[in-house]
């Protein structure tokens, strides 16, 4: 009777243990397939706190820490585990996309008013924080460009002015021969 109670109770515990999230198992494994479900699970997570609370609390509760950063722009609270999942800026421009998708979609006119404000909110927030990173970047690349265009442009006068000095040098000499 005691080998069956254990078996048994053996068994259920193997099928209650929970599985980790998909965020935390996201944070552990950056692939295209995890980032994903990590921004997946990011967006049901905003649209189902807007659909209970406003946005000042919405974000208190799900809004970690706001970093600013390219590799942590933000951090969002996982639901199920509550630890910190970082989202990247790619991510958070995704999620600034998958956000604004989700709230234009004809088939889901059952959001309310305050609710799709919320997701609103949530998605000027990012922005705030994703925009000035994007226009860095790209005063960056521009820069970079720059600088390898001026590069480029310095390292071809200096082949034709060596050129031009090599010329010289051998000019005198084959003509002081002759």
């Amino acid at each position: 009777m005691l080998t069956l109670t254990l078996g048994t109770a053996g068994c259920r515990a193997r099928n209650t243990k929970s599985k980790p999230t998909v965020a935390a198992s996201a944070g552990a494994v950056n692939t295209p397939a995890a980032s994903a479900n990590k921004l997946a699970e990011a967006g049901v997570s905003i649209v189902t706190a807007c659909a209970t609370e406003p946005f000042a609390n919405a974000s208190k509760g799900l809004i970690v820490a706001q970093t600013g950063l390219n590799e942590d722009v933000f951090d969002l609270r996982d639901r199920n585990t509550y630890r910190a999942v970082p989202f990247a800026l790619n991510e958070a421009l995704r999620l600034q996309d998958l956000l604004l998708k989700e709230i234009a979609a004809p088939g889901h006119t059952s959001y309310s008013a305050p609710q799709i404000a919320c997701i609103q909110q949530f998605v000027a927030q990012f922005k705030s924080l994703t925009d000035p990173l994007v226009e860095a970047d790209t005063e960056q690349k521009q820069l970079d460009i720059s600088a390898f265009d001026k590069a480029s442009k310095e390292a071809e006068q200096e082949t034709e002015q060596q050129t031009t000095q090599e010329q010289k040098a051998i000019a005198p000499a084959s003509s002081g021969r002759q």
